[in-house]
């Protein structure tokens, strides 16, 4: 099998801090077929990098190439929000992803082409099927696409046009597969998968130095990009409401965005100066010894005031993995994975008062069975194993005889 994965969000480099799930996908399906990864290009990337079976092809999108500035960092759609520049490159990178992916159709037959991210990848792919009608056409739906398509004014007709020359859609959480199915109706054939994680990376120390901690005491550890779907703000007003035997808990905070500002100022008002540390983003290896060195790990997501949500939280995955005990907010993807008092603790979203009382929970128990039953979650959403489900969703759809 011959698979192209044609995304937004892809690291430049393995370590560099990018969202890498596309990476790992990529990787996994790799060990078992060709897969050919199109992502946009970054000043001081490579075009082209090749390790066994796997290609990446990189396209450039402005011109002179240090310019470049919407697919890197942040996410498309928060660098275009908060840059002029980024959004003027909008339509030179969609005339660009059509070209490279009309490039790579000319060049090669793909059996499988795996779009992440309805728009607008998807779309992209969906225009350009007359020239890979033999391929399956896999869509992906990671969320951010899925709620812009909700707000503009035709995204309902783009979402069912990309459905219409879709074979398969894959969200990653069930929520996603129930407004997608909204949108498009149920022509659409339609698994969820959640994205992976690298069960071994994550469940042994790295072989360098350990960083030092900023606590020498328990801490909360939360991990994500500083935005208001997060709930970083309600994780604050959480650690002020914590029973007094756990007021000397730290937070650790690993992540940045728009908010950082605004949440080291909250952090402030709430009395919480001397309790919290914002250390910024982090590469992977040093986020593992936060993660293993943390007496809990928070994933207070919300719905945020545009009504957007997470599809499926990378930490979560990466937390179980770790076997750390874990509370998150019962909101997006989260249920599909975290059962109350299994393999961790749910908390109402949006909830100071109920998160404080779930964080106050997990830290007063060490309860083996929980990082037990955290570890075999996870292993069950180790990257081999999604790749094969993944692999076998792609070779259902080509020996469909009734296939679009």
């Amino acid at each position: 099998m011959n698979v192209l994965i044609v995304t937004s969000t892809f690291p430049q480099r393995e370590d560099d801090g990018m969202p890498r799930f596309v990476y790992d996908l990529a990787k996994a399906m790799s060990r078992q077929c060709r897969v050919t990864v199109l992502a946009p290009h970054a000043h001081g990337s490579p075009y082209r990098e090749d390790a066994g079976q796997l290609t990446i092809r990189r396209f450039q999108y402005s011109w002179p190439a240090r310019t470049q500035c919407l697919a890197y960092g942040n996410g498309m759609r928060q660098n275009a929000r908060l840059s002029p520049v980024a959004r003027m490159q909008i339509p030179a990178y969609m005339a660009s992803l059509g070209w490279a992916v009309r490039t790579c159709l000319h060049r090669e037959r793909f059996d499988v082409i795996n779009s992440h991210w309805m728009v607008p990848q998807g779309l992209a792919v969906s225009l350009l099927r007359r020239w890979s009608a033999a391929s399956v056409h896999a869509v992906t739906i990671h969320a951010g696409d899925l709620f812009l398509l909700e707000r503009m004014a035709m995204g309902r007709r783009l979402a069912r046009y990309v459905a219409s020359h879709s074979d398969v859609a894959l969200p990653v959480a069930t929520h996603l597969a129930q407004r997608l199915q909204l949108m498009v109706g149920g022509t659409l054939p339609m698994a969820v998968e959640p994205m992976g994680v690298d069960v071994d990376r994550f469940a042994a120390p790295p072989g360098e130095d350990p960083p030092r901690m900023p606590f020498d005491g328990k801490f909360i550890l939360f991990v994500g990009r500083l935005v208001e779907k997060k709930g970083v703000a309600f994780l604050l007003e959480a650690m002020r409401l914590l029973p007094d035997a756990l007021r000397d808990t730290g937070l650790v905070v690993i992540g940045s965005g728009v908010l950082a500002s605004e949440l080291r100022r909250r952090a402030r008002q709430l009395g919480l100066e001397a309790r919290v540390r914002f250390v910024g983003s982090m590469d992977h290896p040093k986020m593992i010894y936060y993660l293993r060195g943390c007496a809990v790990v928070a994933v207070p997501s919300i719905v945020d005031g545009a009504g957007e949500t997470e599809g499926m939280p990378t930490v979560l995955v990466e937390a179980l993995a770790a076997g750390c005990k874990v509370v998150a907010s019962r909101v997006a993807g989260i249920p599909d994975i975290l059962a109350e008092g299994y393999n961790g603790w749910m908390a109402e979203p949006a909830n100071a008062v109920d998160l404080a009382a779930k964080l106050a929970a997990a830290l007063d128990k060490n309860v083996g069975d929980i990082r037990r039953n955290a570890r075999e979650t996870a292993l069950g959403l180790d990257w081999p194993c999604i790749a094969d489900r993944y692999l076998n969703h792609f070779s259902k759809h080509l020996a469909h005889p009734g296939r679009r």
